[in-house]
């Protein structure tokens, strides 16, 4: 095997590892099970020989390599950074909902289904409802 090859295979299982990683069942472009896009690609590369890709002087296997790290790879880490920062900023407010709940905030309530609703908000709610209530019996 060439070093190229052997770069191109190195680049599938990384390829690979990245969409496990990222939790996908399948491949986003070519729906193949993230364990089998090394095979499933290099197949394809071998049926795909025959035809010639017109991207300057790369040759099949390269142009599908460019394609992969140009714009694949890319996106799939775009479309991740999303899901994170979308978590983040859904984490913040559930935070901050905890926060108001603690502090006395319990007249507009979030309910269970709600975007700011948590768990951990819930029991805050719940916990500064039985410290009204006894702060009344006490006074």
């Amino acid at each position: 095997m060439n070093q190229k090859s052997n770069s191109w295979d190195e680049y599938l299982d990384r390829l690979a590892e990245k969409l496990v990683e990222f939790g996908y069942e399948s491949c986003p472009i070519c729906g193949v099970n993230p364990k089998k896009v090394k095979s499933f690609i290099s197949k394809l590369i071998k049926e795909e020989r025959k035809r010639v890709y017109h991207l300057g002087a790369i040759d099949g296997e390269d142009a599908m390599a460019e394609n992969y790290k140009k714009y694949i790879i890319p996106k799939l880490i775009k479309e991740e950074r999303k899901k994170v920062i979308e978590e983040i900023e859904k984490l913040q407010v559930q935070l901050a909902g905890c926060s108001v709940a603690a502090l006395g905030g319990i007249k507009n309530i979030v309910r269970k289904g709600d975007y700011g609703w948590s768990q951990s908000y819930q029991d805050v709610l719940d916990l500064r409802k039985e410290f009204e209530k006894l702060k009344t019996k006490i006074t």
